[in-house]
């Protein structure tokens, strides 16, 4: 099974709406993604890693 590449425009706007919503939960439940990959997205965001676009 392959792995999927998300975008870094995708991981950015997942982002920006689960520190808005205050639940990371709630946000991946909504794009059909892991809890634990957006909390862990999040985080590399404001360690910013995504910050070089």
């Amino acid at each position: 099974m392959k792995r999927i590449q998300y975008l870094k425009e995708y991981k950015i706007q997942v982002c920006k709406e689960a520190i808005n919503a205050g639940n990371a939960a709630n946000i991946a439940r909504h794009h059909e993604l892991c809890p634990k990959m957006v909390n862990r997205w999040v985080k590399e965001y404001k360690d910013g890693k995504y910050n070089d676009l």
